[in-house]
């Protein structure tokens, strides 16, 4: 899924946190049954890492600081495995916060993965 970030208009950090708070309040089975699939099937994974690729770049392109797409790979992996571990793992405390609470412990993570802009 592209994020399509406009560095002029979007916090970029919010943006990202908003777009998680989406992913684990609920996700359509057809794409939680595309994680499970992404995790046990080459050709998912390697579908999966393309789509990724494309938004470390999306990503990348917007954070001024040193590493851009080594920041963006770290926020990207952040989301994914809150992500995989609420809905696939069933973490206990992933499961049981809220999506509100799970961002708001997040944001000084991605706000300085983000860098300066923000």
């Amino acid at each position: 899924m592209p994020l399509f970030i406009d560095s002029t208009d979007v916090d970029v950090a919010e943006f990202l946190l908003a777009t998680l708070g989406l992913k684990v309040g609920g996700l359509p089975e057809t794409s939680v049954a595309m994680m499970r699939s992404m995790l046990t099937h080459p050709e998912a994974a390697e579908t999966a890492r393309a789509a990724l690729g494309q938004q470390v770049e999306q990503i990348g392109a917007v954070i001024p600081d040193d590493d851009p797409r080594l920041r963006a790979a770290l926020i990207i992996a952040t989301m994914l495995g809150v992500t995989i571990g609420r809905k696939l793992l069933d973490i206990e405390e992933l499961r049981d916060a809220s999506a509100d609470r799970i961002t708001e412990l997040l944001r000084p993570c991605f706000r300085a993965l983000v860098g300066k802009r923000t």
